[in-house]
């Protein structure tokens, strides 16, 4: 699914203006390290609702909802991020340099809004709302969505239309077992 954007949208993408927030966050290149958590934050919540299979499969349903509505948005509207006005700095370690040498070539930012790095952030924690891994997942899970800002691969009106999203994908597929929970 993600592929798809990549190399097919309508029309060209857009260049959204930098708002003054945008500017003022840094470009941190080690803050990849936290980007591509998200990917084992995924899977470390998928493992941790196992357990209860009807909640991981909603889980699943949930993530599923978010990346094709996500998709939707990049096919119909895509938006890129300008990442030539941050180039790497020197000071860049080597891991650091790998991991945005790796991410701007496999990744033709096309398709930043909304952010699936934070839609999906906000859906783990969200299902894990009741359980013991709700507030490490929430103590984590907030530098790993603000790292798509660091690490220059989104606009804050990404990072907010990801957050919105993932609340949609989880008041669609936990609204019953959000009221429960504490």
């Amino acid at each position: 699914m993600y592929v798809v954007p990549q190399h097919w949208h309508r029309g060209d993408a857009v260049l959204l203006p930098l708002s003054p927030l945008d500017r003022a966050v840094p470009f941190w290149p080690a803050s990849g390290l936290l980007y591509f958590g998200a990917f084992a934050f995924l899977l470390l919540t998928f493992l941790a609702l196992w357990p209860d299979r009807a909640r991981a499969a909603r889980f699943l349903y949930a993530c599923l909802f978010a990346q094709a509505l996500g998709m939707l948005c990049f096919v119909l509207w895509p938006t890129i991020y300008p990442r030539e006005l941050y180039p790497l700095p020197a000071s860049a370690s080597r891991v650091s340099a790998a991991l945005v040498a790796w991410c701007r070539a496999a990744d033709l930012a096309v398709n930043c809004l909304p952010s699936l790095h934070v839609s999906t952030v906000v859906i783990c924690v969200g299902a894990l709302r009741g359980s013991r891994w709700f507030r490490p997942a929430l103590l984590s899970g907030v530098p790993l969505a603000l790292s798509t800002l660091t690490f220059k691969q989104h606009y804050v009106v990404d990072v907010l239309t990801g957050m919105a999203l993932g609340l949609l994908a989880n008041w669609l597929f936990f609204r019953s077992s959000m009221r429960r929970s504490p």
